[in-house]
């Protein structure tokens, strides 16, 4: 990832001098060969009106595709948003329901589910007297220790 303000003419150049050169070869080949056969009598230049109704076409479908991507990208924020939302409720209720007594066992559970969406939210201004506890290991839990 570039994080710099200014993107350095050096760092272009080391990317994209094979592109730039092999264009340059390309078009100056292009224009040698129209202009060699425009010479000879032979004209090879395309009508207008065909590029451009093909280019609108063009435009409108990747318009199009880019609208649907971008209402899937959105619909898919609003869907994590709201599994985000649900994980604070479940979290605020496990915590609401646990007694100083089941405060280590729920603390073991609540770690367990580190890669829960809620995990930024069991943090420990909301954990009380056990935050100082560190995350126990990870191991399974077995139905006699829920």
């Amino acid at each position: 990832m570039y994080v710099r303000r200014k993107i350095r003419g050096s760092l272009i150049w080391r990317f994209a001098w094979k592109n730039l050169l092999w264009f340059t070869v390309w078009s100056t080949l292009v224009t040698f060969s129209y202009q060699w056969l425009q010479r000879r009598g032979i004209d090879i230049s395309i009508p207008f009106l065909p590029l451009s109704t093909i280019g609108i076409a063009v435009a409108f479908y990747i318009g199009f595709k880019n609208s649907q991507s971008y209402d899937r990208f959105w619909e898919g924020r609003k869907i994590w948003g709201s599994i985000v939302n649900y994980s604070r409720t479940w979290a605020n209720q496990v915590l609401g329901y646990v007694t100083t007594a089941e405060a280590e066992k729920a603390l073991t559970l609540l770690h367990r589910c580190q890669g829960h969406p809620a995990s930024p939210y069991l943090s420990a201004p909301c954990l009380g007297e056990c935050a100082a506890h560190p995350a126990p290991p990870h191991h399974d839990f077995g139905p006699e220790e829920l």
